[in-house]
């Protein structure tokens, strides 16, 4: 394994896995997960993917802008077997596992923060990739003091490599897997490999739990005091501290989200 450190506390990994075992997982995978559609402000996102879990306190349920939860798998055989070596590699306790599927370069992720409302404070996200290379894009977020951004960082995220995205970055930069419009003919030998099919593997340490009996959310990011608000006003400060994650660099965890909230913004399948 090669460790890059990229910027602050954020680095990339590659040769994760010996080069015959990372091809084994790419079949393995393709095999296993049932991949799927999600919906975002109406509309199916430009990618298949699929949500493997841990349960232990509960549902680690991850609240992001989405207008349906995805459904819930318990960890497929291959997923568990990544998830504890990634576990060893990157110091991190793995609960919920984001599975994406880009059949080819004009799949892609729109720009964003991860948000840490659910995320264990002070850890960091995993992406694990396996497949065709592609270009994850860092834009930093424009300053709220000067009104300037920094310098936009371009990483290739190649197959059978993590790239370690850090609390820190992840407070400071918008990240993307933007479309890829070139002709094949201009793409490199990796950029075409198994067939332009990416699959990643986004793992978080979640500290939120939802309990589908008594539809109680527990943990960090439940609200921890009473409120008069009704659903819908809550819901609309959740989607308000979103979009204040996704827009300045100066922001603030403990004003915006350790009150938590009792609100899920979406629907479970």
């Amino acid at each position: 394994m090669i460790k890059k450190h990229i910027i602050l506390d954020s680095y990339l990994i590659t040769n994760v896995f010996e080069s015959d075992v990372a091809d084994e997982y790419i079949k393995k995978l393709t095999e296993e997960v049932k991949f799927g559609k999600m919906m975002v402000k109406g509309g199916v996102v430009p990618r298949e993917i699929c949500l493997q879990i841990t349960k232990s306190n509960g549902i680690p349920i991850y609240r992001h802008p989405v207008d349906q939860h995805p459904p819930l798998y318990d960890c497929t055989p291959t997923i568990d077997i990544i998830r504890h070596e990634l576990e060893n590699i990157a110091d991190l306790s793995i609960n919920h596992i984001l599975i994406q599927r880009y059949n080819h370069g004009k799949e892609f992720i729109s720009e964003h923060a991860d948000k840490t409302l659910d995320i264990k404070k002070e850890t960091n996200i995993i992406n694990m990739s396996f497949g065709a290379t592609r270009t994850m894009i860092l834009r930093p977020k424009k300053d709220t003091r000067t009104g300037k951004e920094g310098e936009t960082l371009r990483i290739d995220v190649p197959h059978n490599s993590i790239f370690i995205l850090g609390w820190n970055t992840n407070k400071r930069y918008l990240h993307s897997i933007r479309k890829d419009n070139r002709e094949d003919k201009f793409k490199t030998k990796d950029e075409l490999a198994y067939g332009g099919k990416r699959i990643s593997l986004t793992c978080r340490d979640i500290a939120t739990y939802y309990d589908p009996k008594t539809k109680k959310l527990t943990g960090q990011g439940a609200r921890k005091e009473k409120t008069d608000l009704t659903q819908e006003q809550e819901k609309e400060l959740l989607y308000h501290a979103f979009h204040h994650e996704n827009s300045v660099t100066d922001f603030d965890w403990k004003e915006t989200y350790e009150n938590g909230f009792d609100v899920l913004n979406f629907t479970l399948p």
